[in-house]
Parts: C-alpha cells; structure tokens; sequence
C-alpha cells in the first residue's frame, strides 16, 4: 500500500508522518523505518523506529531512491512501514510520479510493507489511481 501525505512546506507533512510512525512503534507493530532528507528527527522519533538520512548514503535520482529502499525491506524482513520525508528536498519528483507509483506499489506489495511518503504536491498532479491513498494538508 502506498500513502502520500501531500501538502505545501510548512502544513505538517513531517509532523503528521512522526506522529503515525511512533503511534505504530508504540501499537508493536512490527519494525519501522523513517528515510529523512537528515537526520533533525532523532529525537522525536520513538527510539525503537530507525532513522535514516538518505543524504548520508548521496541518494539523489529515483533508481538510487528504489534500490535503497529494496535494500532496506530484503536485509530485514519483519519491516512493516517505511516513512519517507523530505526526500523532495534531494529529487525532483514532480516530472517522475508517475514512474515512481508502479515502481513503489511492486515494492509494497512483493514485501508486504507499507510505503507512507511525504510530498510536496498535491492531489492533482498524480494519475488517477484507486489503490493510492492520499492525506493532503494545508497552511
């Protein structure tokens, strides 16, 4: 399953994605991983969800983006989410929705894992799509 938290710089896109992701960690269920443009969020995030910042590893296009993420679902295989956020400030994914959508969902569901993603966009510039899930927030 794919979810996209969308919605302008500043609405709470970051603050909405801890909260869910610690809410989970505290639910105990499964393991949990929150993929961050940097690192800001190591202390609001539960101690048991794992934190990576995507920058340290120079993920910078959209295959480097899946192949990490691959990476991170086949060395442990009791992940159930994956939260990403502020990735946009690394790729541009406004011209790549519509590669990134297939590419995520065959990643999501051959794992059974969870994708939650963090954008700065809206509704309107992703396909119609009956299996996408959306949490739009303003100003």
């Amino acid at each position: 399953m794919l979810t996209f938290v969308l919605g302008p710089s500043g609405s709470g896109k970051t603050n909405y994605l801890i909260q869910e992701a610690n809410a989970e960690k505290r639910s105990g269920n499964g393991n949990i991983v929150f993929i961050d443009s940097d690192n800001a969020q190591i202390f609001s995030l539960d101690h048991d969800v794992r934190l990576i910042d995507a920058h340290e590893f120079g993920i910078d296009n959209l295959d480097l983006l899946e192949g990490f993420l691959a990476g991170i679902v086949a060395s442990d295989y009791d992940i159930e989410k994956l939260y990403l956020d502020g990735l946009y400030d690394l790729i541009d994914f406004s011209d790549k929705i519509h590669d990134l959508i297939p590419r995520f969902r065959q990643l999501a569901d051959k794992n059974n894992v969870q994708i939650y993603m963090g954008l700065a966009l809206k509704k309107e510039d992703f396909p119609v799509d009956a299996d996408l899930q959306f949490v739009e927030l303003d100003d």
